[in-house]
């Protein structure tokens, strides 16, 4: 059967449009505040879930080379506008920057930058918040929140409710995307006092195949967090919305055959 070109245009345009992008899906934590929780467990908040609680992270691939990441979190800082502010820690009274979204995937760890990484007042690296990096590969890749390679002050006690926990990727990584940061001061249908939106450029093979873990935290603490797993193309917090070029495609074949029908009567 001879398809002519602007039949062809049709289902190629059918076909680019029918194709919903994927979305992944990530649960915070869901212990209210002050029910006594293990730090282990990475659903409780210890002490204020006013200040610390983070419910939820969508990750959104809109083309073969743009993502939306949108968090909906509390933060121990006021954020107004879309900067998000170093906030204070009670200990040592110094400022440091919220934590950066990190992804493993194919052997290789990524951050999505919220803020730039600034430490008891310093900034410590080149990264820009909004952007895309990977990892430099060296070790360590992350730096974790409390004990070694420490981002609140090494020797201050109390230490971070979770002192092993990954907030940021370690400096020298490579830029990989350019994105912008935006923030509402609603919940996005959570408690959540913001939605934090990072709108980012990635390359066209990013996340492509086989599966990625997630961490998040709702500051440097690591109080408040979110782990999880999405699998391309299957399960694992994604929740893709079904294509329907393949439905579509009988109806405009028989419409192209009506058409000839009509023609040769």
């Amino acid at each position: 059967m001879y398809l002519p070109p602007k039949l062809l245009v049709v289902f190629a345009a059918t076909a680019m449009l029918s194709f919903a992008t994927p979305t992944y899906n990530f649960s915070g934590p869901t212990t209210p505040t002050g029910v006594p929780c293990m730090a282990s467990d990475p659903t409780c908040v210890i002490g204020s879930a006013s200040l610390y609680a983070i419910y939820g992270a969508q990750l959104t691939q809109n083309t073969a080379t743009t993502w939306t990441l949108s968090i909906e979190t509390n933060y121990p800082a006021t954020i107004t506008g879309n900067v998000i502010p170093t906030a204070q820690w009670g200990v040592d009274l110094q400022f440091y920057s919220i934590s950066d979204f990190l992804i493993n995937w194919n052997g290789n760890d990524y951050g999505i930058v919220l803020s730039q990484h600034i430490k008891a007042g310093n900034t410590v690296d080149s990264y820009v918040g909004g952007d895309l990096y990977q990892a430099p590969n060296t070790s360590p890749d992350l730096i974790v929140s409390g004990t070694n390679n420490v981002v609140l002050s090494p020797g201050v006690l109390p230490s971070s409710p979770r002192p092993n926990q990954p907030v940021w990727l370690a400096p020298g990584g490579t830029q990989l995307g350019t994105g912008t940061v935006t923030v509402a001061n609603t919940g996005s249908g959570t408690p959540a006092a913001y939605t934090i939106t990072d709108q980012f450029s990635a390359p066209a093979n990013f996340l492509s195949t086989g599966s990625f873990t997630i961490d998040a935290s709702s500051w440097v603490c690591a109080n408040g967090v979110i782990v999880g797993t999405g699998t391309v193309g299957g399960t694992g917090g994604q929740t893709p919305e079904p294509g329907t070029f393949l439905l579509s495609l009988p109806a405009l074949l028989l419409l192209f055959l009506g058409r000839r029908a009509l023609r040769a009567a």
